[in-house]
């Protein structure tokens, strides 16, 4: 009975402080890059800017990324999906220690050739974006564990693909390759899980 007691007071505990969490804007998260506090509101992240890590905006009506996003110079988490952006602005491009960045669900189009600065990235999402291309820089981001491009008009792939050695999970459901194109794929990436 007393170890259901004490169970029951730490489960509490850890209820009311989640909850506290999320009241505040922001909430403590296990990523794919690890544990990060991830803010939800842009206004609660703004009162403390150098400690931002994650950053989520998700269903924000937004057409733009914020300006005031690259305020967080030790951010690490990014997720804006499910709003209308069309670009990926220079500032985005140039945060030095993102290693996370989801934009599923927007108006990208196309990704443009400096992404492939961004060479501590471990995760990119950019699913559900009407992309029918990579741009050949793709290739660049040598320390990606995760590329999201599923729900996409793609056909092909660069062959600079093969150049991320550390890529372990790639997403490329509902989109136009043939089977020739999947089978070129795999053998430019033998090591990756391809779905």
């Amino acid at each position: 009975m007393k170890r259901i007691l004490i169970s029951s007071i730490i489960y509490l505990g850890l209820l009311v402080f989640s909850y506290g969490q999320e009241e505040r804007g922001y909430k403590v998260w296990d990523t794919e890059i690890g544990q990060i506090t991830v803010y939800f509101s842009m206004a609660e992240a703004l009162k403390n800017p150098k400690q931002v890590q994650g950053l989520q905006l998700r269903d924000e009506g937004l057409e733009e990324f914020p300006k005031e996003i690259g305020k967080f110079v030790n951010l690490e988490f990014l997720r804006v999906h499910h709003n209308n952006i069309s670009s990926i602005p220079e500032f985005i491009i140039n945060m030095p220690k993102l290693r996370y960045l989801e934009m599923g669900g927007n108006h990208l189009g196309h990704i443009p050739d400096n992404i492939g600065t961004m060479t501590n990235l471990e995760f990119l999402g950019v699913k559900a974006n009407g992309l029918t291309e990579l741009p050949l820089t793709i290739g660049n981001l040598v320390n990606l564990r995760t590329l999201d491009l599923m729900f996409n008009n793609l056909s092909s792939l660069p062959k600079t693909i093969k150049n991320l050695e550390k890529l372990e999970e790639l997403l490329l459901l509902r989109n136009n390759f043939s089977r020739e194109a999947e089978e070129r794929i795999q053998g430019l990436l033998p090591h990756c899980d391809i779905r």
